[in-house]
């Protein structure tokens, strides 16, 4: 589920949007040290973003026995607008997926350059927020 960084529900995502992806689980066994990984590929499988909890932060993550839920904090998408797949998954640390999904991911446009051209994967996948400066 998606939300802005206020918790309420996101139902479109755009350019540079800052969001929070809940990753809800169910357990039969509380798991002390968990990870997750969120993956963003192009549809022909280019990946353009990958963000683990165990090996990039080392965040320490604990799965409680029964239901809960896991949040994935992202500042700025830095996407064009278009098509891409999502991939999101939880595992027991550095030894095996307990689960992996993978869904469309559909970012809207937003001219966040305000040059009347909104950034699309026709021209770019990455929109870095960048400034060319002149003496």
């Amino acid at each position: 589920q998606l939300f802005d960084s206020n918790l309420h529900i996101l139902h479109t995502l755009s350019t540079w949007d800052s969001f929070i992806l809940r990753i809800f689980y169910k357990s039969k066994n509380e798991i002390n040290l968990a990870a997750a990984e969120l993956h963003v590929t192009t549809l022909d499988g280019v990946c353009l973003m990958k963000c683990a909890s165990y090996g990039d932060r080392n965040d320490r993550i604990s799965l409680k026995a029964g239901r809960g839920h896991i949040d994935f904090v992202l500042k700025n998408i830095d996407l064009a607008a278009g098509r891409y797949e999502l991939g999101v998954g939880l595992a027991v640390a550095g030894l095996r997926w307990l689960c992996f999904v993978r869904v469309p991911l559909e970012i809207a446009e937003r001219d966040v350059y305000n040059s009347g051209f909104p950034p699309t994967v026709a021209k770019k996948y990455v929109v870095p927020q960048f400034q060319w400066v002149c003496e």
